[in-house]
């Protein structure tokens, strides 16, 4: 959301799910015809059953470039096991914000260390992404440097058009209420 004159407003950003370089290249095309922005949701077949560019074989990643998707300002949505190297490459590359999964890092000081460096390695927001059955609790010790919390709305990730699970919109909304201050 961006605040303008006192109000918020929703930004909607499509989704690009690459399978390889080509893929990103046209979804970057595509997303450029009506808007500077990319969200890419990035897979290592290990977190998921899914694997996507930059990965070769699970859990190994290939160097990484955003400049298929020049033009766009790219949001990156890891779904990784371990999103710290891949983060900071990302980040290294031009990410504009980079958003892992809280599940995937072993402790809140190893979540606070990935966001920290993916800043200090040119991110300029960076967050977490929090499955539906996770407690939002897993949150409170890292919620003071996020600059974005993205609730998954479905029960399985790493698969397009899995059915909408209705426990998001509660979930957004307490995090809301419980974080007012940060939003």
């Amino acid at each position: 959301m961006i605040p303008t004159g006192g109000r918020k407003v929703i930004e909607i950003i499509p989704t690009c799910v690459p399978h390889d370089v080509r893929d990103l290249v046209l979804s970057a095309e595509k997303a450029r015809s009506f808007t500077q922005k990319l969200h890419i949701d990035i897979d290592d077949g290990i977190m998921t059953s899914a694997m996507t560019w930059p990965y070769i074989k699970p859990g190994t990643f290939t160097d990484v470039t955003l400049t298929p998707s020049a033009g766009t300002e790219a949001s990156i949505h890891l779904m990784t096991k371990d999103p710290r190297q891949i983060g900071t490459a990302l980040a290294f590359a031009g990410a504009m914000s980079i958003v892992a999964h809280i599940e995937s890092f072993p402790s809140p000081t190893d979540a606070r260390d990935a966001l920290n460096v993916w800043r200090n390695s040119g991110a300029i927001e960076v967050g977490y992404s929090v499955l539906i059955d996770t407690p939002l609790e897993h949150l409170k010790p890292v919620i003071d440097i996020c600059d974005i919390v993205q609730v998954m709305s479905v029960a399985s990730i790493g698969l397009q058009g899995a059915t909408f699970d209705p426990r998001a919109i509660e979930r957004v909304r307490e995090l809301s209420q419980r974080y007012q201050n940060r939003i």
